[in-house]
């Protein structure tokens, strides 16, 4: 998949998460919802198409850092903690 239309307004973000490093793509689309992308060198994955400004957060967290399940990442988190 390519990255959005050069047209839309975009934000690209440099990020070091645990599932994603690289760059996350955040556009405003013509619907008012905003497009999530990681690029992945010249590729970009679509993690999202219709992301309401209060959901944005929560959207790319799972996208680069804990995923979708909570309980394995809380594992995780833990174990590689430089104060556990």
């Amino acid at each position: 998949m390519q990255p959005p239309s050069s047209n839309l307004p975009a934000l690209r973000i440099k990020v070091n998460g645990l599932l994603h490093t690289g760059y996350v793509i955040i556009a405003l689309n013509g619907s008012d919802y905003y497009e999530v992308y990681l690029l992945k060198g010249k590729d970009a994955e679509c993690v999202n198409e219709e992301v309401c400004y209060n959901e944005l957060g929560d959207v790319i967290d799972r996208a680069i850092e804990c995923g979708t399940d909570k309980e394995e990442y809380e594992k995780f988190a833990i174990s590689n903690s430089p104060n556990y």
